[in-house]
């Protein structure tokens, strides 16, 4: 498991290589077009307004005066809340391109710890990973769109239910994943202020 773990890291580097050579604080790479400074700008929002005491579920700057609420837009709460301390210390913009590899490295990770309940073979597990890390679809969505590229949670659902369903003695909380609340959306709250580096 640990040369797996070791294989899909450098591979998902190289993936965004040229922003670690570059800079990984100040390079992005641009194929993604706007999406890509969308997705800067929400992970910085997340912890800056938890920080300041706003509702991160919604923002009055974007469409204002109305405001808009985030629950309705590729917010990453979850991603952004996780990867906090990389945003405060290194700037969102470091923080995107950790979690492009972070969110490559964990999908192949989690298809191999997936795979590794049907087959003993662990290279057959570490395959399946990497077909599933550089799959069609990561290819075409790993320009810059975050929240379709972490594809980590697929294969951790499809665990959580075969072991509940082929396991007499699995508790229903399996059927449960514990990031279910982070989907929690207050629609009807006051939108508040943004980070100063959204205007």
């Amino acid at each position: 498991m640990v040369v797996a773990a070791v294989v899909h890291a450098v591979a998902s580097t190289l993936v965004n290589g040229n922003s670690w050579a570059l800079g990984v604080t100040h390079t992005l790479q641009t194929s993604g077009g706007n999406d890509v400074s969308e997705v800067v700008w929400f992970l910085a929002q997340t912890p800056w307004a938890l920080l300041h005491g706003h509702n991160p579920f919604a923002n009055n700057w974007l469409n204002a005066p109305v405001g808009l609420d985030l629950m309705d837009n590729t917010t990453m709460l979850l991603l952004g809340l996780l990867f906090a301390p990389v945003t405060l210390v290194f700037g969102p913009i470091a923080t995107f391109n950790v979690v492009l590899d972070f969110a490559i490295w964990a999908s192949a990770m989690s298809f191999f710890l997936m795979a590794r309940r049907f087959t003993s073979w662990w290279p057959a597990a570490f395959a399946g990973g990497l077909l599933y890390e550089f799959s069609p679809f990561t290819a075409a969505v790993a320009n810059g769109h975050l929240f379709l590229l972490f594809q980590a949670v697929p294969p951790l659902l499809f665990l959580f239910v075969d072991r509940f369903v082929r396991s007499p003695s699995a508790s229903p909380w399996w059927t449960a994943p514990p990031w279910a609340p982070a989907t929690w959306s207050s629609s009807t709250s006051r939108p508040r202020a943004s980070p100063p580096w959204s205007s």
